[in-house]
């Protein structure tokens, strides 16, 4: 028996795991995960933990970060969009976008005739409509080559989720306000997962739906399960959590959202989770 069996820790990857936001300003290689973030999971999988990630990425741009991490739960992705079996890369749960969502993102297109948005199909396909420059550092960024499309009826379907871009968050909030305001509206998630990017999901394509059904699938009560994460998108976890957490240099709604405060990314905000399930196991 270990003094972590039957925990569950799950943690957002950028900026809370590792800090990428050095990419996104600069270029350059994904940073090392901070050493105390390895040092302390390992103890932590070692003694009977389950730790896994739950990303906004989708599966083509987290499966190649997970080399040299003790992950040893399914893996969340797309926000609320999948769970992945880490070991065989399949699905173990799905939540995709409904059909409607080619004529009711023509409708938003039509509206907005210079938004860029990218696409993520539940095959693992990218791809982009009016891509900016913006989205060309965002795939440099993440990590990823997009095909360039005119609409939806162009790319793999199921969809599991939808980013539009923009240079500021303003331009983004118009874009929000105006899909809240169509009858079709609650078939859907708006989140903002940076003020650049907003996230269009299926209605109940969070990350906090996707938590609840990772404890399931890990046979682990959520008054056991526990997590970290730095962004807008994350708040819906931090809240269905046991204890959610977030780094120092967290977004402010995070910061202010009641999560418990912990160090920087960079100086290991992860490990400092483990810390604190150290004392209370």
């Amino acid at each position: 028996m270990g003094k972590f069996d039957n925990v569950l820790l799950a943690s957002d990857y950028d900026n809370t795991l590792v800090y990428t936001q050095s990419i996104f300003d600069g270029g350059g290689a994904v940073p090392p995960i901070p050493p105390y973030n390895l040092q302390r999971l390992r103890y932590f999988t070692e003694n009977g933990g389950r730790f896994t990630l739950v990303s906004g990425r989708t599966w083509a741009l987290v499966k190649h970060l997970l080399s040299g991490l003790p992950i040893n739960a399914p893996v969340g992705i797309g926000n609320g969009g999948g769970i992945m079996d880490p070991a065989t890369g399949n699905y173990l749960y799905q939540h995709a976008l409904p059909e409607r969502v080619e004529a009711d993102m023509a409708v938003i297109l039509a509206a907005f005739p210079t938004l860029s948005c990218e696409i993520y199909s539940a095959d693992h396909a990218c791809y982009a409509i009016r891509p900016c420059p913006f989205t060309y550092r965002h795939a440099s960024y993440s990590g990823y080559a997009f095909t360039v499309v005119d609409d939806l009826r162009q790319c793999a379907q199921p969809i599991l989720k939808i980013l539009f871009e923009g240079e500021n968050r303003e331009e983004l909030v118009q874009v929000a306000r105006f899909i809240s305001a169509q009858s079709w509206a609650g078939e859907y998630e708006l989140i903002f997962s940076k003020d650049t990017l907003l996230e269009f999901a299926a209605r109940g394509a969070v990350k906090g739906n996707l938590l609840r059904k990772l404890s399931e699938l890990c046979g682990i009560g959520m008054d056991h399960v526990y997590c970290i994460g730095d962004q807008e998108n994350d708040l819906s976890m931090l809240q269905a959590a046991k204890e959610g957490f977030c780094p120092a240099d967290a977004a402010d709604v995070v910061l202010r959202s009641g999560a418990t405060v912990l160090c920087t990314c960079q100086e290991g905000a992860v490990g400092q989770v483990v810390d604190r399930l150290d004392a209370i196991y």
